[in-house]
């Protein structure tokens, strides 16, 4: 894992190398076994290695093969399958690096090369005889690539705070973003929370050609489900466990120690079992306890690793201890995220640093592949809601709506204007549709433009596709990377670690998206087919029965216990008249109105509060 970042001057070559040297340096958290750069202006690239595969000299970036220059961020897990193919073709190696195996094969399969590559990753690739800069994420995001363009000047990066670096770049927050992270909690699609910064998409690739002077975009993966309902329960299970065990096996390549992070649910347990029980690993596995977690997972995930008999270390979230690190965290990110979690991340990645395993596994990716998370459904039946006709929707008081949380969400959700925008709600958890253009200065309010989200849903044109699989097809486009890759990748990177997400290889998303939601969800059982793995390895009496999401505090207690003075402050009415991002009023009217009903309001408190934790930081 490691840290890139770089420029293309479109006019004229004004990017000094001292920039190029401050973008090195800002992502020097991300590598701190090396760092190198090229620059040769109008063009400069930079690297920061955190070394994982072939720990020489040999595997430095930037990385140099005739007219190529490349620099590059993750793991290639099939790469060494792929050096013997192109040894046959006649390609030389002087390293044993996946780093030189991905220039190889650009040069010899161009872009195509790219849907051959089995794991996580972002590049940049320059021709210096063409001009041409490429860049490339992974199938569905796990590694983040960021680029900045204002017409003229072209910078791209691992993290956006490299991007910053340079003189150019503008502070300018971008209204239609600020919307999605009052909705969601994080920012979805190709936007940031910065004018002219986006992100490529997973699944992209982007070619900037400095002669033609364009950026062009295009798609070599798309996320569809195509059920195949010849698929049985019974053989899609031995399928599915025997590309689990390969693709497990896969992602354990590496010339450091691996540790993995485990919560005692279906997907971690199924991670370790055919870790340790069909590939014979002695694992370092860590899990997260919380004394202000709604569930604490830590007891389950304790007699799991003593089950299977792994090198186990338990943490203990402790508010008081963590509130400082707490605090750097939400200030390291370049953009607000509300996910709690971000936290947990850090505090795993901070002991398993300190216990000296660079590379972490995660079960990441396991519900949104297989049917993990109830709320699918839910969402599901909102469309027999907008069944009913809009002036029956409309007609319920808005008084009636402040008697309990239940009749103030059902209220609002009902009175969405569409099917997609309901079905949107539920997926943000935070503020609805017609709070956040009520929250919204007047200048940021942006009609009825569809988030990305709803995009998706609506626009899938998978022809065999339910409804359910658009769901799920949102959720693997939007939450996924924007939010639990997001916060899995910055949060452990921030201590120089690695997180691999193994369910996320390409040989398991290609076959949960072939199997139907009914072999998913076999005799109504959630992620049965993981489910049903996971009951040959772990004794009936220590298996979850539902889907618990880990939630490492109480948001109410840490706003009112540990954090209470900062609130006060941040979220006064003062504060947000000064900011002029949000029509304090209106806010003041919307956390007021229901304090001395039953509707809890602190998912809006938190995501309000985080942004202003946030801001501090970065406006």
């Amino acid at each position: 894992m490691c840290g890139i970042a770089g420029f293309v001057d479109f006019s004229s070559a004004t990017t000094s190398q001292d920039s190029l040297l401050k973008m090195q340096k800002a992502l020097s958290h991300r590598g701190p076994d090396d760092c190198g750069n090229f620059y040769a202006p109008p063009v400069g690239l930079c690297h920061t290695r955190l070394s994982i595969i072939d720990l020489s000299a040999k595997a430095h970036q930037p990385m140099a093969h005739d007219e190529w220059v490349l620099v590059y961020n993750g793991e290639i897990y099939n790469f060494q399958e792929m050096r013997e193919d192109l040894i046959r073709r006649g390609h030389t190696f002087g390293s044993s690096s996946d780093t030189e195996v991905v220039l190889s094969a650009y040069k010899e399969w161009k872009e195509k090369a790219i849907e051959r590559f089995n794991g996580m990753f972002a590049f940049a690739l320059f021709n210096r005889e063409s001009n041409r800069l490429i860049l490339a994420r992974d199938r569905l995001g796990v590694k983040p690539l960021y680029y900045y363009f204002d017409g003229e000047h072209f910078i791209f990066a691992s993290e956006i705070k490299a991007i910053q670096q340079s003189p150019f770049f503008k502070k300018d927050i971008s209204h239609e973003a600020l919307k999605d992270y009052l909705h969601f909690g994080y920012v979805t699609g190709q936007q940031t929370i910065w004018k002219n910064c986006y992100r490529l998409l997973p699944g992209q690739y982007m070619a900037v050609d400095r002669s033609a002077k364009t950026v062009e975009i295009k798609n070599y993966f798309e996320v569809n489900f195509t059920p195949d309902h010849s698929l049985g329960f019974s053989g899609s299970k031995k399928t599915l466990k025997s590309i689990l065990i390969d693709e497990f096996k896969q992602s354990t390549v590496s010339d450091v120690p691996i540790g993995v992070c485990i919560s005692g649910g279906v997907d971690s347990n199924v991670l370790i079992s055919l870790l340790s029980k069909e590939l014979g690993f002695k694992l370092k596995t860590y899990s997260l306890s919380s004394k202000e977690a709604v569930y604490d997972e830590n007891k389950q995930a304790t007699a799991i690793a003593q089950y299977l008999q792994t090198d186990h270390t338990n943490l203990e979230l402790d508010p008081v201890i963590y509130r400082g690190l707490f605090l750097e965290t939400v200030a390291h990110y370049d953009e607000p995220i509300d996910d709690p979690n971000f936290l947990s991340y850090r505090v795993i990645a901070r002991q398993a640093k300190e216990d000296g395993i660079k590379v972490l596994l995660s079960g990441l990716g396991g519900d949104e592949l297989f049917l993990g998370y109830p709320m699918v459904f839910l969402r599901d039946k909102m469309r027999l809601v907008f069944t009913i006709p809009r002036v029956l929707r409309h007609s319920i008081p808005r008084s009636v709506s402040q008697f309990s949380n239940y009749f103030y969400k059902g209220m609002h959700l009902a009175q969405q204007s569409s099917v997609s925008t309901a079905v949107s709600s539920l997926t943000g958890n935070s503020f609805f549709d017609d709070e956040v253009n009520q929250l919204v200065r007047p200048i940021a309010k942006n009609g009825n433009r569809l988030n990305y989200f709803q995009r998706v849903l609506e626009e899938d044109s998978s022809p065999s596709a339910s409804y359910i699989e658009k769901i799920m097809k949102g959720d693997m486009l939007c939450f996924l990377p924007a939010d639990g890759l997001y916060i899995s990748d910055v949060s452990s990177m921030a201590e120089g670690v690695e997180m691999r997400v193994p369910y996320l290889n390409n040989k398991v998303v290609d076959f949960a998206l072939k199997v139907p939601v009914s072999v998913k969800c076999h005799k109504g059982v959630l992620k049965s087919l993981l489910r049903a793995i996971e009951a040959e390895y772990i004794p009936q009496q220590m298996l979850f029965k539902g889907k618990r999401g880990f939630n490492p505090f109480k948001k109410a207690s840490w706003m009112t216990k540990y954090f209470k003075d900062m609130a006060g402050e941040y979220l006064s009415s003062d504060h947000l008249k000064a900011q002029g991002l949000f029509d304090d009023k209106a806010y003041q009217e919307m956390t007021d109105s229901v304090k001395a009903g039953q509707v809890n309001i602190y998912n809006k408190v938190w995501n309000m509060f985080i942004f202003q934790v946030w801001a501090q930081s970065h406006l």
